[in-house]
């Protein structure tokens, strides 16, 4: 199960970072297919939709942060197994609807879970702009952020840097609290390296204040459809 070490055998191996890379040497490959069939005997969380209402963008400008919590699809439905990311966003409405225009920094965590608070104190790694984008009547939006890199600090599975290429956040944008589907090229770790499948990595945003508790999410938050843009 991601978010937890596994003692595979072979010196140890450990399953680390956005879902597995491996220490384990000369097997890599047959250790992560070993790794795949071990999660697939695991319980399913019993959820069955998510808590997220699509809602019209806001007829006024809106600005501030927000924190970004994205969930992986290798990390087996697990809330507590989350990316987090301090959001500055800022919206701007027109008659079409409006342009958003986004950057997300990653959080250390602690103790391989969400931090306590939601602070730029705790955010690690470089700023990730995006260029802004259109938001459509229906708040569809679809964001840029090219290379997403995530720190080891940042990662709650086990401390291995994570990047991300090509990297892009296909949402519905609302003031009091959006989502987005998560895409992109997973190359680092490389045990790992694929293609995204946005619908299983979805990504919910809410407005704080610096220093705010984290909020609360259910593994519900995450399950393919918990975004809906339709």
């Amino acid at each position: 199960m991601l978010g937890s070490r596994f003692t595979l055998g072979c010196l140890g191996a450990l399953v680390v970072a956005f879902g597995a890379t491996w220490a384990c040497i000369p097997h890599p490959e047959g250790d992560f297919e070993d790794y795949q069939e071990r999660i697939a005997t695991f319980p399913k969380p019993l959820v069955e939709a998510s808590t997220f209402e699509a809602a019209a963008p806001p007829t006024e400008a809106v600005e501030g942060l927000y924190y970004g919590a994205c969930l992986a699809e290798l990390a087996f439905g697990q809330a507590s197994q989350r990316f987090n990311f301090l959001t500055v966003t800022k919206y701007t409405p027109d008659p079409a609807g409006g342009k958003l225009q986004l950057s997300i920094q990653p959080l250390a965590v602690v103790n391989s879970q969400p931090p306590p608070t939601v602070s730029k104190a705790n955010a690690v790694g470089s700023e990730i702009p995006a260029p802004p984008a259109d938001v459509s009547a229906a708040g569809r939006f679809r964001l840029e952020l090219g290379t997403v890199n995530v720190p080891g600090s940042a990662n709650p599975i086990s401390g291995s840097d994570v990047e991300i290429l090509a990297a892009n956040l296909d949402g519905r944008f609302a003031e009091a609290r959006f989502c987005a589907r998560l895409g992109g090229q997973v190359v680092k770790p490389a045990a790992v390296a694929r293609q995204l499948d946005p619908p299983q990595n979805i990504c919910q945003f809410v407005p704080i204040k610096d220093g705010d508790p984290m909020p609360a999410f259910t593994d519900a938050d995450f399950v393919p459809g918990a975004c809906p843009l339709d």
